[in-house]
């Protein structure tokens, strides 16, 4: 598939084959202006001892200030709308797809506050499987009840998986919007299993999303291709306390200001204040953590 962006297809196959753990790749976008909302989302995961994960850099700020303390970055250079960095996403994602690569995309505000891949992003489980959002778009969410979040899924390698990832990129031609080009494409094809336990709702800009306490399975009618709805109680758009997620990917305007104030109030700030003044490299990032996090 042809971009816009330069891509160094070598570079990012080579760095991803050595960063990969049982054909697992956890992959993640970030700028410079989004720095210390990636280094928020770092702390966490290497708690949790994953290493498994490729940053794609998309400015050379950022990427040496990563390569020089040893995170492992890819740079592909881009600036202007969002609406490029969806596009630039379903490229890179489709290379690693083609390479035969199992894809886990990550938001960098989709924190990781417990350990998913063994149980949710194994081998045995769907094509798809990812996390619920919050109402968009509408339409979808109308007629379905839920919506398939962009910020967080698993994809398992292969030709139906390539698939899709072709169907987006046709697509989102006419969305410019990921999200909304896959709940598009999806939507009427898969069949669901609408028996749904322990279902709960939540009320968003006037909007009914409806989740349930386990996963919701489907499949598409004609293809085969199968896709999980993880629960969103484990894996949170909407702030549940109560819950212990797996992770936190709380609804927040797409500002790093608001980011920060969303961590704060959701017990997930991990980064502390005064991180620009303390040398640290990735087998260190422990120096720059808060190590009181409240986990509300």
């Amino acid at each position: 598939m042809s971009t816009e962006t330069p891509l160094n297809v070598d570079a990012l196959l080579k760095l991803a084959d050595a960063r990969k753990a049982d054909n697992r790749l956890i992959v993640v976008f970030s700028d410079s202006k989004y720095l210390g909302v990636l280094l928020n989302w770092l702390i966490p995961l290497h708690r949790l001892g994953i290493r498994n994960y490729l940053i794609v850099a998309l400015d050379e700020t950022i990427h040496a200030f990563l390569t020089e303390r040893g995170f492992p970055s890819v740079l592909i250079e881009m600036d202007g709308p969002l609406e490029k960095l969806w596009h630039l996403r379903l490229v890179v994602l489709r290379e690693l797809c083609a390479h035969g690569i199992d894809l886990i995309h990550s938001d960098i505000d989709a924190l990781w506050l417990r350990n998913p891949i063994a149980e949710y992003f194994s081998k045995d489980a769907d094509d798809l499987v990812i996390s619920q959002g919050t109402a968009w778009p509408y339409e979808v969410v109308t007629r379905q009840g839920f919506v398939l979040c962009c910020g967080l899924f698993y994809l398992r390698s292969g030709p139906l998986s390539l698939a899709l990832l072709d169907d987006l990129l046709r697509h989102i031609v006419l969305t410019n919007d990921d999200q909304t080009s896959l709940n598009y494409l999806l939507h009427g094809c898969i069949t669901w299993d609408r028996q749904l336990q322990n279902p709960y709702t939540f009320t968003f800009r006037g909007y009914t999303v409806t989740c349930s306490e386990a996963p919701i399975r489907g499949r598409h009618e004609k293809t085969g291709f199968t896709v999980t709805l993880l629960p969103h109680h484990l894996f949170q758009r909407f702030h549940m306390p109560e819950r212990e997620a797996y992770v936190k990917h709380l609804f927040s305007e797409k500002t790093d200001q608001d980011k920060f104030e969303s961590f704060k109030q959701s017990g997930c700030l991990f980064l502390d204040e005064h991180w620009k003044d303390i040398a640290f490299d990735a087998e260190s990032i422990e120096k720059i953590a808060i190590h009181t996090p409240s986990h509300a």
